[in-house]
């Protein structure tokens, strides 16, 4: 999960209580001793997979990273995507993971480590983007919910082949009719990106959307109290 990662992490975070989410643990990360780490958030789920994601930060070589985790896993898997290293392997039933990459400028490897129940979500049937509108034919590509500081919030995002201008003013008018106030639309100069803001006792809505190739990507982020 799109320079998605912020380039610096900020502060170390100890963490002595526990979060679930739905049968995992954030004890069970595996965390060597000589990163700096936050935790993203509280609990998230992504497509149907439980799961917590940490963040880190640390100025050791990759190699040292790798080593730690060969010596205290049995086996492990190591794969590339892009500048992206990944570290991974099952334990107990659950899917690890370890996200590497370099900052070249600060000379500095940062990524996240997270733990998932993925093979019970596998054996599951998610419907992605349930109670969400959408114009006809949409398909949603990816549903994350989490939760934060006592905020819930839903990232959603989808495809369809209808125009921007079409996406925007259904999704204006569909929460306009339920009370919802628009606090900000933008078009770019060609019409091929555009933005709209709403919101309704203190609960938000940010949606984004662009038009490549003939398909509409709309980005949903959905934030309740």
């Amino acid at each position: 999960m799109k320079g998605f990662i912020c380039n610096v992490i900020i502060f170390l975070v100890l963490y002595t209580g526990k979060s679930h989410a739905k049968g995992i643990d954030i004890n069970e990360l595996l965390v060597p001793d000589f990163v700096k780490a936050q935790i993203v958030t509280d609990n998230m789920n992504m497509n149907g997979t439980d799961m917590i994601i940490i963040q880190f930060y640390t100025l050791e070589s990759f190699e040292k990273i790798e080593d730690f985790y060969r010596k205290s896993i049995k086996e492990i898997k190591i794969s590339e995507i892009g500048e992206w290293k990944i570290i991974s392997w099952m334990e107990d039933k659950k899917l690890n993971t370890v996200q590497v990459a370099y900052n070249k400028l600060e000379k500095a490897h940062h990524g996240f480590i997270a733990i998932s129940n993925l093979p019970e979500a596998i054996s599951q049937k998610i419907v992605l983007g349930k109670n969400f509108p959408s114009l006809k034919n949409s398909v949603f590509q990816n549903d994350i919910k989490a939760t934060d500081l006592n905020k819930k919030s839903r990232t959603i995002w989808l495809k369809n082949e209808s125009s921007v201008k079409d996406n925007i003013n259904f999704y204006k008018n569909y929460y306009v009719k339920k009370g919802w106030e628009v606090e900000k639309v933008s078009f770019d100069e060609t019409n091929s990106n555009a933005a709209i803001m709403l919101g309704k006792r203190g609960d938000e809505v940010n949606l984004t959307v662009s038009r490549k190739n003939g398909q509409s990507d709309i980005v949903a982020v959905v934030v309740s109290k």
